[in-house]
Order: structure tokens, then C-alpha cells, then sequence
């Protein structure tokens, strides 16, 4: 278990991430930060893209695709959070393909679901520039 408190950093954009965080009790916000990993100043300004709590999970991405973190996750009330290490997230995986296929299935559900939103959300800015 790891426990963060209001404002303190889970995740950073472009920095490895090794593992799957359940969150239990507590609140995150997963943003585009205007900087990344100590570049300069690359958007005008941080982009809120979700407010994620109790039951959600973040860092799927990096630990299916092995890449960097996509966006930056901070603690928006004190939480806690249960992690995964990659190494023993394969371990379960390999070792029951039954439990390895819910698992997966549950990932692409929630990854299907963040898509949908974003698609509607897409939306409503078309709607607005017009």
C-alpha cells in the first residue's frame, strides 16, 4: 500500500512507470502538465483529462505498452493507493490464463469506457465552436 497525501505526485508524464495503482479511498487527477520531465514549457497550460477515484486504476498504459507515462497523475485528497509491480502482474498473467483473461478483459473495459467519455467530450467542444 502506498499512501499520498493532498498534492503530492503518483505519476509523471514521460517517466517510466512500473506498475498498476488501484486507488482505494481517495481522489486523483490525471493532467497534461505545461512542462514534462524538466523540458520547457511545452502547452500553455495544464490540461485536466480525468478525475479518477476509489476502485479506479492508473498506469495501465505504461504497464501494457512498456512506454513512459502519458500524463501526470496528482492526489487531489489524501489517498491510498495498491500497487502492482509490472513483474508481478506478468507473474499472475502467465500462471492462470483464466484469471489472466479477466484481468484483461476488465483493463479493456475500463480502457473502452475513458475512450467513450473522451469521444462525447470531443463532442461537446465541436458543438460549442460552432
Amino acid at each position: 500500500m502506498l499512501n499520498f497525501r493532498k498534492g503530492d505526485i503518483l505519476i509523471r508524464e514521460k517517466q517510466q512507470n512500473h506498475g498498476l495503482f488501484i486507488i482505494l479511498p481517495g481522489k486523483v487527477e490525471v493532467f497534461l502538465p505545461e512542462t514534462a520531465n524538466g523540458a520547457t514549457k511545452i502547452r500553455a497550460t495544464r490540461a485536466k483529462l480525468a478525475r479518477l477515484s476509489s476502485g479506479d486504476c492508473i498506469g495501465e498504459y505504461s504497464l501494457i505498452d512498456n512506454d513512459p507515462a502519458s500524463a501526470s497523475v496528482t492526489a487531489i485528497e489524501p489517498c491510498e493507493v495498491f500497487e502492482i509491480s509490472k513483474e508481478n502482474f506478468e507473474v499472475l498473467i502467465d500462471e492462470n490464463d483464466h484469471m489472466g483473461k479477466k484481468i484483461y478483459r476488465n483493463m479493456l473495459d475500463v480502457l473502452v469506457k475513458r475512450a467513450r467519455q473522451y469521444d462525447e467530450e470531443l463532442d461537446m467542444l465541436k458543438i460549442l465552436s460552432i
